[in-house]
């Protein structure tokens, strides 16, 4: 899990922008069998910012199945 924030204020510019999970990798660290190749191994997200100055969080909710993303607060 990551809690510090990946752009600082002064990098954080209006525009698009994507994140990849690497949730295979996450699962196979948790010693968690999965099928090879895995249904799922990254999740990207793409998303925009049109306030540099808020707080994004990007939440991910994640199984070996399927995922869940949403605008955090």
């Amino acid at each position: 899990m990551h809690h510090a924030p990946l752009l600082t204020a002064e990098n954080t510019k209006i525009g698009n922008y994507e994140i990849v999970f690497h949730i295979g990798d996450y699962f196979r660290n948790k010693t968690i069998q999965l099928p090879e190749p895995p249904f799922l191994d990254q999740v990207p997200v793409r998303f925009g910012l049109s306030y540099p100055s808020s707080h994004y969080p990007v939440p991910l909710l994640v199984s070996p199945w399927g995922y869940q993303v949403y605008r955090g607060s």
